[in-house]
């Protein structure tokens, strides 16, 4: 059975991407260029949109027909602010929200869908032209914003299930790249009896919380129970990739229905695809109670070597938080406010080790990491591992590992497994850890890098072989 973490991860990525809602939704796309405003230039959306849909200055209304609205990239236009429920907003071109007086930014009511990116970029705007920093707030249950535009998003306040005391659920804000900077984050701090989890997912990017000019307050992150307000919640940062930094964490569990949640910060070591990390870092204030949880997301890794100098967690104080270390690839550093990689679980003899040769260790390991040598071509890693009971068992966990990692796996025999991989691996850190999954009796025994030639070479060795065999009939 996988860990606990992988499949809390599992349900994140399931929640944050699923939308079944909108399967049969139609889809209108926009044809303007230029610089266009989606309020008089509406024509150029197709006939059969309703044309209540905009309406000057509230931008999208809660009338407009669901549906999934695309603008694609290279078009450059104006919106007046969201205010809407089941529709799907898919801008890939550059925006200009023009903030007004009701709506604020975006107001996702419920069932609302906002992709911003990648090839576009967007800010926020007053009625009157200038410059301003708008607001997110999704209410009621079911939203999601994607950014993955490569600039930076300034916000003000950005509620997540926390502006709202109908039992705001569900909601999810997804980050891929680019910078998101806004003032307070409040997550899933007041859903009022929505007990299904609300969460940040940041996947890449920086986003930083770090509060108002002229506020005499730190940025602050709220999750889960707000003591001063009162309110209660259930929200989830999750950490794939990229950093997240804010002045104060702030928080604490929630009795929703008789029953206890407890909001969490959780950095999956290795992302959704075994080679990214994620940072966390308060920089003022902890007040926070509910937990840290830090774990290597895939049994396999690898890891940019700069990890060996990055604190993957750091906090001004530990306080009541509970840091909750699910591998022993990691440890809290002397001062005891930072996570770092346990320097003690690198393969024993790794610091001497080169390529195509092999590291034979005295004592097996279920956990460690060593850096990759470096090569110019493709090369493979032989992992040696305890015997399996048969090859069928051996080609099960190379499945396994092919299924769970991002490269191939090949069983050589019962207690030998091949890994391939793309030059541009060499030098990373390749990190392992068997022991939160059913075959935590593996061990690892042996490890063994061999360089594989690039095409070019097998043709030049190939045509050599043939030359010299050629030379050899002429001679005879």
């Amino acid at each position: 059975m996988r860990s606990f973490l992988r499949n809390l991860m599992g349900l994140v990525l399931t929640a944050g991407l699923a939308c079944p809602a909108f399967a049969q939704d139609p889809t209108f796309v926009w044809t303007g260029n230029g610089n266009d405003d989606l309020i008089s230039n509406s024509a150029n959306w197709p006939a059969n949109m309703a044309s209540q849909f905009f309406q000057n200055g509230y931008g999208l209304h809660t009338t407009g027909q669901r549906g999934i609205y695309v603008v694609p990239a290279g078009n450059t236009l104006t919106a007046y602010g969201f205010d809407n429920s089941n529709i799907t907003l898919d801008f890939n071109g550059d925006i200009t929200s023009i903030r007004n007086n009701r709506f604020n930014g975006f107001w996702m009511r419920s069932n609302m869908t906002v992709s911003l990116g990648p090839n576009g970029s967007f800010t926020f705007k007053n009625l009157d032209g200038s410059a301003d920093t708008g607001q997110i707030t999704m209410q009621s249950a079911n939203n999601r914003l994607d950014y993955s535009m490569p600039g930076t998003l300034s916000l003000a306040d950005v509620h997540i299930s926390s502006h709202d005391g109908g039992g705001g659920r569900n909601n999810h804000l997804n980050q891929y790249a680019g910078t998101i900077n806004a003032a307070h984050v409040w997550l899933g701090t007041n859903t009022q009896g929505g007990t299904e989890v609300s969460s940040i997912n940041l996947y890449g990017g920086d986003f930083n919380v770090i509060g108002r000019a002229g506020e005499d307050l730190p940025g602050t992150i709220c999750i889960g129970y707000h003591a001063y307000q009162k309110k209660h919640g259930n929200g989830a940062l999750n950490i794939y990739g990229g950093a997240f930094t804010a002045g104060k964490i702030e928080g604490d569990p929630a009795t929703l229905n008789g029953e206890i949640f407890t909001p969490s910060v959780n950095l999956f070591v290795g992302g959704t695809d075994g080679t990214t990390f994620g940072t966390f870092t308060a920089t003022q204030q902890n007040t926070f109670t509910g937990d840290f949880n830090v774990q290597l997301a895939m049994p396999l890794t690898v890891l940019d070597a700069s990890i060996l100098n990055t604190n993957i967690i750091s906090l001004p104080t530990v306080g009541s938080a509970k840091v909750n270390l699910h591998s022993d690839l990691f440890t809290m550093a002397n001062d005891g406010k930072n996570v770092v990689l346990n320097p003690a679980k690198e393969l024993a003899g790794a610091d001497d080790y080169e390529l195509n040769s092999a590291l034979e260790l005295t004592t097996p390991v279920s956990e460690g990491w060593i850096l990759l040598p470096d090569s110019s071509n493709p090369f493979t890693v032989n992992l040696s591992t305890s015997e399996f009971a048969s090859m069928t068992a051996a080609d099960e966990f190379a499945a396994w590992l092919e299924e769970d990692f991002f490269t191939e796996a090949e069983a050589l025999d019962q207690s030998t497994f091949q890994l391939t991989f793309a030059p541009e691996f060499a030098g990373d850190l390749f990190a392992f850890d068997f022991s939160g999954y059913d075959l935590s009796n593996v061990t690892l025994n042996g490890f063994m890098t061999a360089e594989v030639p690039e095409p070019a070479a097998w043709a030049l060795m190939l045509f050599g072989l043939l030359a010299l065999g050629g030379f050899r009939k002429f001679t005879r």
